[in-house]
């Protein structure tokens, strides 16, 4: 059986996109764009199985 999707564009990000060099979030588009080298990867998703990074405002509470 084939793998299904592909790799976030993000190197530490471990989230699946529909096609390749795509990315899972919008931190995973700036990280990937910034000099900053992240280790672990904060999009927030359950495949990375971190905290979101992104700012208080960018979050929603429900």
């Amino acid at each position: 059986m084939a793998q299904q999707g592909f790799k976030c564009g993000h190197q530490p990000c471990k989230c699946t996109v529909s096609a390749q060099g795509e990315f899972c979030s919008e931190h995973c588009r700036k990280a990937a764009g910034s000099q900053l080298q992240e280790t672990l990867c904060g999009c927030g998703h359950p495949a990375c199985g971190t905290s979101p990074q992104a700012r208080p405002e960018e979050q929603s509470d429900g």
